[in-house]
């Protein structure tokens, strides 16, 4: 018999985005939600989804709401109207979004609903919104928010505090790493690290450039924590021992950002290519043409201590071998798939030449496209969702 589930949870990609002005947003985050949401499918479960869209930083300052039906999910996507003003635009949000749920709840007769993350627009709604439908009360727990006392903001601030708090009346929990499952109240609980964004293994393209020459690859957000400045000083050593290697940066970014990574990618004296954002086509292209993928993450940030990075799904579904710092439980979980490295310099760069020149190394590709052929089969991870799901309502 199949649940009737309500997914709060902000879904941008496509109609939300281009209605609302929505250009910077993150991709892992939106490609784990949609992952949960079809893995929540899968095992034949209705899914109605109440998308709470800040209005803050989009081209926009207020909407009335919407409702539509998402083409890639079909699935009935309600976005709660809201208001940006006078820096009260979480508050607001959260109001619509409860009335929006509630109402969506009693007219699905909701047995489950489903939160991203320990936020105030989605944690609040789905609340409250389980006790006036009678449903139980599921987290997707996939970002590691953290109190730092010096720069922690009002926002992470009220995520933990809501973890704390709320967090004892949950269920269960869908949690993308081993550490964020220790956070929660309830040992009801699955890891889900997500499916791969470019696709399972056998889906993606063949390479094109098998002779070429050794390559090394960085691909994702521009920022202190995803290690591309890391990945810019690396290159020069690894250059200095490994004959004719080539290095690719790809990634996203603002501007200003967008515009260093460029200039000192191509100030380097070595064969770097700057592509910035990929087309799809091209990056699934890409990454499995390369020999070695890195995940360069500082592991001493304090997020790094929960976090699973997304883009290891793509590496290792593409069957290079990746060379990553050990954040999260990387280390412990995937330490036969994946060449886990230190993260000073020294560390890093002999990491990667390793695996450029000494052939023992192949073998880590296979075991990560093997992990990924397991863990994130649709239908064994619907099953452990759906066990989930059911444990919470019995």
């Amino acid at each position: 018999m199949s649940r009737s589930v309500v997914y709060v949870g902000a879904i941008l990609e496509g109609s939300v985005a281009d209605a609302f002005g929505i250009q910077n947003y993150s991709l892992a985050g939106e490609h784990k939600k949609r992952s949960v949401i079809q893995a929540i499918q899968s095992t034949g479960d209705d899914v109605s989804v109440v998308a709470p869209v800040q209005v803050a930083g989009s081209d926009v300052t207020a909407h009335r709401g919407a409702e539509f039906v998402d083409d890639d999910l079909d699935v009935p996507v309600h976005v709660p109207p809201s208001l940006g003003v006078f820096g009260l635009e979480f508050v607001v949000l959260a109001l619509t979004t409860l009335f929006v749920t509630g109402l969506v709840a009693r007219r699905t007769d909701a047995d489950v609903i489903v939160f991203y993350n320990f936020k105030i627009q989605t944690t609040v709604p789905a609340l409250v919104g389980s006790w006036l439908a009678s449903a139980a009360l599921v987290v997707e727990y996939e970002d590691g928010m953290f109190v730092d006392p010096e720069t922690a903001s009002v926002v992470r601030t009220a995520a933990e505090w809501l973890r704390r708090t709320a967090g004892v009346a949950v269920d269960g929990g869908i949690c993308a790493s081993g550490p964020l499952a220790t956070l929660l109240a309830t040992d009801n609980v699955t890891v889900f690290r997500g499916f791969p964004s470019v696709g399972m293994p056998d889906e993606l393209p063949e390479p094109d450039d098998v002779d070429g020459p050794p390559t090394v690859m960085f691909s994702g957000r521009f920022d202190d924590v995803r290690g591309i400045d890391t990945f810019l000083d690396v290159v020069p050593a690894v250059d200095g021992q490994v004959e004719d290697a080539r290095f690719w940066v790809a990634g996203y970014g603002d501007e200003q950002t967008r515009t260093r990574v460029e200039a000192e990618a191509e100030s380097l004296a070595c064969d770097v290519t700057y592509f910035g954002t990929l087309p799809w086509d091209e990056y699934r292209e890409r990454i499995v043409s390369a020999d070695v993928l890195v995940n360069f993450q500082d592991p001493t940030l304090p997020i790094s201590e929960y976090t699973f990075p997304s883009k290891l799904l793509d590496y290792m579904s593409a069957g290079a071998t990746v060379v990553s710092t050990d954040v999260g439980d990387v280390g412990m979980a995937l330490d036969d798939e994946l060449y886990v490295a230190g993260y000073d310099q020294e560390a890093l760069s002999t990491a990667v030449v390793t695996c450029l020149t000494d052939d023992r190394t192949a073998c880590y590709g296979e075991r990560a496209r093997d992990w990924v052929r397991t863990e994130c089969e649709p239908a064994v991870v619907g099953e452990r969702i759906a066990t989930v799901l059911e444990s919470s309502t019995g």
